[in-house]
């Protein structure tokens, strides 16, 4: 056998060397850029679902029974502004669907329902259109598709954390009352009803708190739940303070005492009406309608006559400041709005179940 010189020995492994890093450095180049394109539509889509939680929640916010509710929560959820490609652009072609159980149907907002009573649940789709730039040399594909969505409804807590009034109206769920243990309590939409009651005598509020002998033998608490410290209370009215949360079933934590000090909290420059956009209509539907900004809506825990629980949560709408005397015998009155949604601005719920409504996400 003759071996090759070693230059031509030389010469043949430098030639294979030379094929196989080159053939290494496509796969390498190969991987990197799909690497590259995998990891734009990871965050791309991450955007997309970010983009989806919060404009479901929008929309959610403004179903209100109406099929003009319906196209809010379109609008609201098209108009955030929010953007991909790393905040350069915009997203189009987002769908926005109702419905009234995460099952359906869904029914795009685009074209609403009517009547659109108990449509609670809102349904965003973000879908984008990604060009690719390394993949197509594989797969001949010069886009895909990202899509995301997400799922919001409108849902009556049985634990309220945050922002609760200090105050407890009673339910009319006795023998005398009704027996009403479920929303709306024995309470009637747009009627006024006790929030604290006065330190001695019957209510003025509402004619139902006369003829109910628990509420007339319940006064001694005048509606006060929470902190015994007038200055805790007034930040509970003035600031949403909610020191503790108060949950369906529970024995309300009722305090004492008339504490007419906090009357200003209610009525005087920066107190809780004063906060409002609106200082003076008393008519909740006309107080809507002139852009009142839902600080005179509160929630506040209904409590059971019998026993002291937490029935549910309301939603009631404050009068106007002269509404408020300042001595311990001064019924305050409240209007119960019925079924509304914690927004921030005390609009009515898309529900035809009465009570206090927050949206959360679903899926």
């Amino acid at each position: 056998m003759q071996l090759l010189p070693s230059k031509f020995r030389k010469r043949q492994n430098s030639g294979f060397v030379l094929v196989t890093v080159a053939m290494a450095a496509v796969a390498v180049f190969c991987c990197m850029g799909l690497a590259v394109d995998l990891g734009r539509m990871y965050i791309v889509k991450n955007e997309a679902q970010s983009y989806a939680d919060a404009a479901s929640l929008a929309a959610a916010l403004q179903l209100n029974g109406t099929s003009a509710g319906v196209t809010a929560a379109q609008t609201a959820a098209t108009s955030l502004g929010d953007s991909w490609n790393l905040g350069t652009t915009s997203f189009t072609g987002t769908t926005v669907q109702v419905a009234t159980s995460t099952a359906g149907p869904w029914v795009s907002a685009g074209s609403p329902p009517s009547p659109a009573t108990n449509y609670i649940y809102a349904k965003v789709t973000a879908n984008v259109t990604l060009p690719l730039y390394f993949i197509p040399v594989v797969s001949k594909s010069f886009s895909t598709t990202v899509q995301a969505a997400a799922t919001a409804q409108q849902v009556a807590p049985t634990t309220w954390n945050e922002g609760a009034f200090p105050f407890a109206p009673l339910a009319f769920d006795g023998p005398t009352g009704g027996n009403n243990t479920s929303a709306p309590w024995g309470f009637v939409v747009g009627e006024q009803y006790t929030m604290r009651y006065p330190a001695s005598g019957p209510t003025t509020c509402n004619p139902q708190d006369v003829m109910d002998t628990y509420h007339q033998s319940n006064g001694s608490n005048f509606g006060f739940w929470g902190d015994n410290s007038a200055s805790v209370i007034a930040q509970q009215i003035k600031g949403d303070l909610q020191e503790e949360s108060l949950t369906v079933g529970e024995v309300i934590p009722d305090v004492g005492g008339a504490k007419t000090s906090i009357q200003a909290d209610l009525v005087d420059v920066g107190g809780r009406i004063d906060q409002d956009t609106d200082t003076t209509d008393d008519d909740y539907a006309t107080y809507l309608a002139n852009g009142g900004n839902g600080r005179r809506v509160v929630v506040m825990p209904i409590q059971s006559e019998v026993d002291g629980t937490v029935l549910g949560f309301g939603t009631f709408f404050l009068l106007d400041n002269s509404s408020y005397g300042h001595t311990g015998n001064s019924s305050w009155c409240a209007v119960y709005i019925g079924s509304t949604v914690n927004d921030g601005a005390g609009g009515y719920s898309g529900s035809s179940t009465p009570g206090a409504y927050v949206v959360q996400l679903v899926q």
